[in-house]
């Protein structure tokens, strides 16, 4: 996770025409591709017409792996990246949880409870509303097909970076234990995402990505329809559970990018590594690219 997508220059500044279409031909087929329709139209007519447009369509003979998501070497570590603004971004996080997790419903509500739930989140409510230390806190665990990511994040203005970063850090801490969760925020937030999950339906295009991730993820064809139900049946003891298993305090990842004068205060959170951004260099030269 802690290598761009986009590449490096080097192997960037390398590919040739026939490498990309190499690449498409490996890759652009029809069992790396998956079609989500929804409209007006039947089954049957659907199909008739994918099957004359696409029928031709070859298969190809490679298969799709992933390695294993291990433990990276900065767990529990703090960065520090300079940037001469007048307000802090703050990240704070660790890996999390495939989609297809079988704990991704009380998950949900543990998040919508720390940091999702917007006004009602514990995050919200006491780094900005109680505390007034930063403009956004917020919190999520990212759908991802491995394992994703637990990730705080947090917009301050420069004098209250610190504070707003140990704030966030120590709520994720008392929600991690469990203890203090209650029943109220529990049927609250249930409540919150009942109402909003028909929202997630609202025309063919919704309809259509909400079904294709289900085939993405490896989910079964009915989790739509049940999800309502496995909803309604998280209690307050599954939610402390999954705060227990789910957050990890002690592998949490500080991420600070903020004015150089942060710098002095940084300690009171630990020991920070600095990260250089590569914003205005010559890309073309790998060695200029920390």
């Amino acid at each position: 996770y802690g290598r761009d997508p986009l590449g490096a220059p080097e192997t960037l500044l390398a590919f040739t025409r026939e490498d990309l279409v190499r690449w498409h031909e490996r890759w652009w087929r029809p069992n790396f591709t998956i079609f989500s329709v929804a409209g007006d139209f039947t089954r049957d007519e659907m199909l008739a017409l994918l099957e004359k447009e696409l029928g031709a369509w070859a298969k190809s003979d490679h298969s799709e792996t992933y390695p294993p998501v291990a433990p990276t070497a900065n767990l529990g570590k703090r960065f520090f990246i300079e940037k001469d603004l007048n307000q802090s971004t703050v990240r704070i996080g660790h890996l999390g949880v495939p989609r297809n997790s079988a704990d991704k419903v009380p998950i949900e509500v543990l998040n919508f409870i720390l940091g999702g739930g917007g006004f009602s989140s514990r995050l919200f409510n006491k780094v900005r509303n109680e505390s007034g230390y930063a403009y956004t806190a917020v919190s999520e665990f990212e759908e991802s097909l491995l394992r994703g990511q637990f990730l705080a994040f947090l917009q301050t203005q420069t004098a209250n970076t610190v504070k707003a970063a140990a704030l966030a850090k120590e709520i994720i801490e008392t929600v991690a234990k469990g203890d203090d969760l209650t029943e109220g925020e529990v049927a609250l937030a249930k409540e919150s995402k009942l109402n909003d999950f028909v929202f997630k339906f609202e025309t063919p295009a919704d309809v259509a990505r909400q079904y294709a991730q289900l085939e993405y993820f490896g989910l079964p064809p009915d989790y739509l329809e049940s999800y309502r139900e496995r909803l309604a049946g998280v209690t307050l003891q599954d939610v402390r559970r999954v705060a227990r298993e789910y957050l990890k305090p002690s592998e949490l990842t500080i991420l600070i990018l903020g004015n150089p004068s942060v710098r002095g205060s940084l300690e009171e959170l630990g020991e920070f590594s600095e990260i250089e951004l590569t914003e205005g260099k010559d890309l073309s030269d790998p060695e200029s690219v920390p």
